[in-house]
């Protein structure tokens, strides 16, 4: 009888254990209240400018498409959302000496006049290796609010691909000439045909967004 009380009072405490222990970890799932927040998306690239291209496929007409659905379900979760561009075109002068640097300062320019919570960069990432696929995030050296958003968002980023991808700092011009929260985000790899294929694809873009989108939220900022 000792043994069976003693065999229930054992069970009982685990039970109780482990009770407490699902209610800290689903505690400690803090989201990041970013209602109202200002978000400024920049679809790398545009105009003259291509980035980097595949064939007929190029990289400045995929990260508009991507940045556009970011931005709108940015929107439906109230958020205020700015571009650099909402079409296919650079922000530098025609007569520029460096049509490259100009359009990189004037985006730079409207970043620190909007002052967002949080600039994000998309691009599309291409190499001679082209076995190599996956997102990458990229953020503004040595601060630590934009790495938070960086591991946030390439975790989540992880999820959806299976992959796992690590957080890089750098030394962007977008970066060292603005004064906010920012990451750059490779959406993906051109060189890797596969990739390409779904980067290509509305329902792959759109899966890429919502894991960009819930890495923001959930980012321990």
């Amino acid at each position: 009888m000792k043994k069976i009380i003693a065999f229930f009072s054992s069970f009982i405490l685990i039970v109780f254990l482990l009770i407490i222990n699902f209610d800290y970890e689903k505690s400690s799932i803090v989201e990041n209240n970013i209602t109202d927040y200002k978000i400024f998306i920049d679809a790398g690239h545009g105009g003259m400018d291509p980035g980097t291209y595949s064939g007929n496929i190029f990289e400045k007409e995929l990260n508009l498409k991507i940045a556009k659905k970011l931005g709108d379900i940015f929107i439906q979760n109230n958020c205020f959302i700015y571009f650099s561009r909402t079409e296919d075109y650079d922000l530098s002068k025609e007569d520029s000496y460096n049509h490259k640097i100009d359009d990189l300062k004037k985006r730079a320019e409207m970043i620190n006049f909007i002052n967002p919570d949080l600039l994000i960069s998309l691009h599309l990432n291409s190499l001679i290796d082209n076995s190599v696929f996956g997102p990458m995030v990229y953020y503004r050296y040595n601060d630590g609010i934009s790495k938070q958003y960086a591991v946030s968002i390439q975790n989540y980023l992880n999820k959806l691909t299976g992959l796992e991808k690590i957080i890089h700092s750098e030394k962007y011009y977008l970066f060292m000439k603005t004064k906010v929260p920012a990451v750059l985000i490779e959406c993906g790899f051109l060189s890797n045909q596969a990739e390409r294929k779904k980067l290509c694809e509305e329902k792959y873009q759109q899966s890429i967004v919502e894991a960009i989108y819930q890495g923001v939220r959930m980012a321990k900022v």
